[in-house]
């Protein structure tokens, strides 16, 4: 949340650069809607808004709005990523979740097209995965949205592994230590300011790592980048 909110303000720094008073875009201007959930930067520079009417291109002068006219699942889109091979990625409560490229869209759902409402995302060199709390982790192959290791009859033990896991270690539910997943390798990781406990997918003490994190450290801005597995 914080590089999207910094991302923004670059954005309206760079636009007041060109103006003497700050200029604001609402649908006056071009967009679609003033409802923005979020806002992403690709690979070429241009950025992407998601909005409830649509994903808006912009290219520093014009917007390009695409919807469900254009090959969208659902106009309420209400998150953005980009992977490592130059993709973004759209999510929203669907049966399709998919990318965009070279202004081409493409979707993928599970065979059973099941609706699915993406809460987290996981960066691996050549995959993205995303969290569903009703079917668990999930990622998509050259044709389908599959399931991951990390599966949803898993999770109350899992849970219930964890809580004990923090409490070992001095935390707790709410002071709870930042857990990132590795989903290529199937491994838990446990991080507080001194070290990283790694755990293989059944919660099995792999080994320690001794470390020493910034106080600014962000576990979550580092599992939605990615910067734990590559």
């Amino acid at each position: 949340m914080v590089r999207k909110i910094i991302k923004f303000l670059v954005f309206i720094f760079c636009v007041n650069c060109y103006a003497q008073e700050p200029l604001q875009y609402r649908v006056k201007q071009g967009l679609p809607s003033n409802h923005i959930y979020d806002i992403e930067e690709d690979e070429n520079g241009f950025m992407w808004f998601a909005t409830n009417r649509g994903l808006v291109k912009y290219d520093g002068e014009a917007f390009k709005i695409f919807t469900i006219k254009d090959g969208l699942p659902n106009n309420d889109t209400w998150r953005l990523e980009t992977d490592l091979k130059g993709r973004l990625w759209y999510y929203s409560k669907s049966s399709y979740q998919g990318y965009i490229k070279n202004d081409s869209i493409y979707k993928f759902s599970t065979k059973q097209k099941e609706i699915l409402s993406p809460l987290f995302t996981y960066k691996t060199k050549d995959s993205l995965w995303f969290f569903d709390s009703s079917i668990g982790l999930r990622t998509i192959n050259e044709t389908n949205i599959i399931a991951a290791e990390f599966n949803k009859d898993l999770f109350p033990s899992i849970v219930n592994k964890l809580n004990k896991i923090q409490q070992k270690n001095g935390f707790n539910i709410v002071n709870s230590m930042p857990l990132l997943l590795n989903p290529e390798t199937k491994e838990y990781f446990l991080i507080n300011k001194t070290k990283v406990l790694i755990y293989n997918n059944s919660l099995k003490f792999i080994r320690e790592i001794p470390i020493n994190l910034p106080v600014s450290f962000n576990a979550n801005n580092q599992q939605k980048r990615g910067l734990m597995y590559h």
